[in-house]
């Protein structure tokens, strides 16, 4: 049973516990809100949201419902989305995997393609979204209803 045991030197590594006084754990929840603050004056600034975002250029806000618990930001217009932070320099791997798994949990929800990965990559923030996404600007050549047959 030691699995299931908390060792006198565990450190709990999240934001919404902070009774921990360790100091690696206070130092990581410090550098995680001040990446938080950072980013939340620089993510209303991006200009090039995937197709299904778009609302989002419009302003955004962060928000987290419980009935609705894989969404944390909600658009101008009141539509939810999700949108992750991966960091300076992720692999393009990284990026893939996380929005894959993100995705496989919104699968059969209205808003499967309302998520978003953004990560910084030279200094400039940059967004994913998966390539299955809706998307407005890309006709669907693969349609079972295309009237053209392609």
């Amino acid at each position: 049973m030691r699995p299931f045991c908390i060792q006198s030197d565990e450190i709990i590594y999240r934001i919404s516990y902070a009774q921990d006084t360790a100091p690696q754990s206070a130092q990581y929840r410090a550098a995680l809100v001040s990446r938080f603050i950072g980013l939340s004056g620089q993510i209303p600034l991006i200009s090039h949201w995937p197709p299904a975002l778009r609302d989002l250029a419009d302003g955004l806000t962060f928000d987290w419902a419980p009935a609705e618990p894989h969404h944390n930001i909600i658009s101008n217009a009141g539509k939810r989305a999700t949108l992750i932070y991966l960091g300076d320099e992720p692999r393009d791997s990284d990026v893939a995997a996380v929005g894959n798994k993100v995705r496989q949990s919104l699968v059969g929800k209205p808003t499967v393609d309302r998520c978003c990965v953004v990560f910084r990559r030279n200094g400039q923030l940059k967004t994913w979204s998966h390539p299955d996404s809706t998307r407005f600007d890309r006709p669907q050549s693969d349609s079972p209803t295309s009237i053209t047959g392609a």
